[in-house]
């Protein structure tokens, strides 16, 4: 009964939302086409921009072309592959489930998927919600296993690398590290206690009551109504090309929705119908295991702009880019959805947003005085950290005053919000000190907006192999049913790859490479005497495969 009245609750929410479009005035409306003028074009791939504001949506519009080869324009109809703005509708499900007494977010994966991994440590539904799991991403691993990122994947495929993974980056609920792995777990364990496939559970309790009738999520890549838009990215000629969209991967994306029924979800979340509490529980922040806030929270990013708090998530998959944020303050929501890969839809949301909330925002304020930090403390700091692939950071103090330097860009002075988390002030990055027990600093983590990339230490003087020969050899990842091949040629050490270029290993500390323009990390660990015995090979997602080294009667 209860659900029938949550049903019921949703259909009339809808059928008032959609009685309340309204006319936006023409300044404010004139002020939008102007930002999409140079895509508004039948040549050009291009927009779709929802505005919504107190629980009504104001704006729904499309710009530029669904698809080049057809000459078939965007509307408020057209469906876009929303790729990470998925995530809200499925941490949607799962608390719904929660509020239905089927799942728990404290339960363990396990209980509902046999086949999850014993990591020897629990990993449960909420570690995989606010992506403090530690699990591997399916990215990095589908690459190291020497596959490419435009290759055919479903869901399952990736659930099978899962199952065969024996590490995670970090023992759960101790640390962040976004996971899109995790959001398809999480899309299966809806499945299977809610008795239907995530796509049909979705359709079912999301957006059919909503009246979202256009939208879904593929589960297969034969499913065409995936083909009704194109998405495309731009060429150094200057010429438009279609990238294939090979993905069914429901959870973390492969969400298919038009501008108009994105309006109709950020409008329900500002209602005062069901939705509404759903969405409050969506935007509670995170928390680490010992009650550490995060900047995530379900499906969602807490942050701020121009001294307002928001509520937003990006996505990006193939030719398609998207963003979604909301002022909750403020009642007003903007999406934008494009199958053009040139166009940032964050930086367009917010000129959006300022133009309806123009007059608004808080006049600017002084920056708060830092804390005062040891210059101890500040020593203790200084020095080089591996990001990704050949990318350092190197940390300095000068004169009591602490500075970040990314590869060869310029030394950004980092001011003090805590002893150990330091911020730029001309962008939303931080940056974490970590100190071992013995009072050491081995490691920090470079935080862009809620993404966290960890760094370790690294010595200060370079490094150069003596013999390159010693590292020779093949490797085998029973994780991955993978086998990589390091070799010795004019460039020195170079693993080659079958539907790849041959990656370059460029030596950046004592055993540790980097695949010369890539992210990738790999650090070679030697036995009790001193022979090379494994290779630990490490992406922006996935840390640590490790490679064995085959002898020869293995080969």
């Amino acid at each position: 009964m209860d659900r029938i009245v949550r049903i019921a609750a949703l259909a009339v929410l809808c059928i008032s939302m959609a009685a309340g479009f309204q006319n936006v005035p023409d300044d404010k409306e004139a002020q939008v086409d102007r930002i999409f003028a140079a895509w508004n074009k039948p040549d050009v791939p291009g927009v779709a921009v929802a505005v919504v504001m107190d629980g009504k949506p104001l704006l729904v519009k499309g710009y530029g072309s669904a698809d080049l080869e057809h000459g078939t324009p965007i509307t408020p109809k057209t469906l876009f592959d929303a790729a990470s703005l998925a995530k809200q509708f499925t941490a949607a499900a799962v608390l719904m489930l929660e509020t239905d007494g089927k799942i728990s977010l404290q339960h363990e994966v396990r209980r509902y998927l046999p086949e999850f991994p014993d990591f020897g440590r629990p990993v449960t539904i909420r570690h995989l919600l606010y992506h403090t799991s530690g699990l591997r991403d399916y990215g990095g691993l589908v690459q190291m296993s020497g596959g490419r990122m435009d290759d055919p994947i479903t869901s399952g495929d990736v659930l099978k690398l899962v199952s065969r993974q024996r590490e995670l980056h970090f023992s759960p609920g101790t640390e962040f590290a976004y996971s899109n792995a995790g959001y398809v777990v999480l899309a299966e364990v809806v499945a299977r206690a809610g008795g239907q496939k995530f796509k049909d559970w979705t359709h079912a309790r999301l957006f059919a009551p909503l009246g979202m009738k256009e939208t879904f999520f593929r589960d297969v890549l034969t499913d065409v109504r995936a083909e009704a838009v194109c998405s495309y990215s731009r060429t150094a000629g200057g010429r438009f090309e279609r990238v294939p969209n090979n993905g069914a991967i429901p959870g973390p994306g492969s969400l298919f929705i038009p501008a108009s029924d994105l309006a109709v979800w950020l409008a329900a979340q500002q209602s005062r119908a069901p939705a509404r509490d759903l969405w409050n529980r969506m935007a509670s922040p995170g928390t680490l295991d010992d009650g550490r806030p995060l900047h995530y929270a379900a499906g969602l990013i807490i942050g701020r702009y121009r001294g307002l708090p928001i509520l937003h998530h990006s996505g990006g998959w193939a030719g398609f880019r998207g963003e979604t944020v909301l002022f909750p303050e403020q009642k007003l929501a903007v999406a934008v959805l494009s199958n053009n890969s040139a166009i940032d839809p964050t930086s367009i949301s917010r000129q959006i947003s300022g133009i309806y909330l123009e007059g608004k925002f808080p006049s600017p304020q002084a920056a708060p005085a830092p804390p005062a930090v040891e210059a101890a403390v500040l020593d203790s700091y200084a020095g080089r950290y591996w990001l990704e692939g050949e990318q350092t950071i190197q940390i300095t103090r000068r004169e009591g005053h602490l500075y970040s330097q990314v590869g060869g860009t310029m030394a950004i002075e980092i001011f003090a919000e805590s002893p150990e988390v330091f911020a730029y002030r001309v962008a939303d990055v931080k940056i974490q000190f970590h100190r071992s027990p013995a009072g050491e600093v081995p490691k920090l983590t470079f935080w862009q907006g809620a993404y966290a990339m960890p760094a370790e230490r690294l010595p200060a003087e370079g490094w150069t192999p003596v013999d390159h020969s010693e590292y020779c050899g093949t490797y085998r990842s029973e994780e991955l049913e993978a086998t990589l091949e390091v070799r010795s040629g004019v460039d020195g050490l170079t693993i080659p790859f079958v539907r790849r270029g041959d990656l370059v290993l460029v030596p950046i500390a004592a055993e540790r490479f980097a695949g010369r323009n890539s992210s990738t990390k790999f650090r070679f660990v030697r036995d009790g005497d001193g022979r090379i015995k494994e290779l630990c090979f490490s992406m922006k997602d996935a840390w640590n495969v490790r490679f064995t080294r085959m002898e020869e009667s293995q080969k």
